[in-house]
């Protein structure tokens, strides 16, 4: 096994581990141990605490539902942004991984590609800071569009425990 040792900035490293196989968010300056031959650990120490952060676990596949609109709408290319808490089960998606949406009614299935993550604390700057356009909305509706919206699908205390989350995807597997 290669093993390095080497000291670089976050952005050095996020090249390092291609970013999207990361399992951690880096910040400040970090000591970086890891085995290039195996590929499987990055041990960052900050602090005297240390993580270890699994890299190329693979791609993983996720199971969601969702109402017929919005389903078809992720089908036919109009929905690419999925407004979901960020709870437990999407903590575990990462950029790359698939996504297959069932949609309620028909229970007919839809595979999609995780593009990104836009991680907020709320639905009120998710809103702010997402095109609503992709995320579901339609010009005949974007008017009225509101934070509380969500509010049908997550309590007010669900959304400040665990945050919110815009899951771009795209069906493209190229």
């Amino acid at each position: 096994m290669n093993k390095k040792t080497k000291t670089e900035d976050a952005e050095d490293f996020r090249k390092l581990v291609k970013n999207d196989e990361a399992v951690c968010f880096i910040k400040n300056k970090l000591r970086v141990d890891y085995e290039t031959e195996a590929g499987d650990q990055v041990l960052l120490k900050r602090n005297d605490v240390e993580t270890v952060a699994l890299l190329k676990r693979g791609r993983a596949t996720h199971s969601m539902n969702l109402h017929p609109e919005p389903y078809e709408m992720i089908q036919g290319g109009q929905k690419t942004i999925e407004l979901r808490l960020f709870d437990e089960k999407r903590r575990k998606i990462r950029p790359g991984d698939t996504i297959e949406f069932t949609n309620t009614a028909t229970g007919e299935t839809l595979r999609t590609r995780v593009v990104k993550l836009h991680r907020f604390a709320s639905f009120d700057e998710l809103y702010q800071a997402l095109p609503l356009l992709q995320c579901g909305y339609t010009e005949a509706d974007i008017a009225g569009a509101k934070p509380s919206d969500m509010d049908e699908y997550y309590s007010a205390e669900e959304q400040q425990k665990y945050g919110v989350v815009g899951i771009e995807l795209t069906r493209d597997y190229e």
